[in-house]
């Protein structure tokens, strides 16, 4: 309905960048689910100037899908610097990763406090529901 949304994720425990772990195939194959309605552009890298103007100049409807967030090491560190580029990329940040929601990375830790607008997604909330049944 017109947002502009970036994507994040992670594919294996690559030690830098690994052409054979980045996320290229699923964003082809979320193209194929979204159809022509929305294009999904994929990213070199998760951070840096050239990422920061392709999230600028998204339109609306398209969808950005970052490089491999675990081609860069401080991820998992949670570093400080590499957590504010990420969230520098957006205004609202939604975590619907709830097999990774516990680990103190910059993508689902760090850059949380660097963005003003957060929520848990529908995943995360199904998951809950279903804890809270047990």
């Amino acid at each position: 309905m017109g947002a502009r949304v970036i994507l994040a994720s992670h594919l294996g425990r690559p030690k830098g960048p690994d052409p054979k772990l980045s996320l290229e195939s699923v964003s082809q194959r979320l193209a194929d689910l979204l159809g022509k309605e929305h294009e999904v552009v994929q990213a070199d890298d998760c951070i840096g100037d050239g990422v920061a103007k392709t999230a600028r100049d998204l339109k609306p409807g398209q969808v950005l899908m970052l490089e491999n967030l675990r081609f860069h090491k401080e991820e998992e560190a949670n570093d400080e610097g590499f957590a504010r580029q990420l969230a520098s990329l957006c205004d609202a940040y939604i975590n619907d990763a709830f097999g990774t929601a516990h680990r103190a990375h910059a993508s689902t830790a760090g850059m949380v406090q660097f963005v003003k607008e957060k929520a848990a997604g529908l995943l995360i909330k199904k998951e809950l529901e279903n804890l809270g049944r047990v």
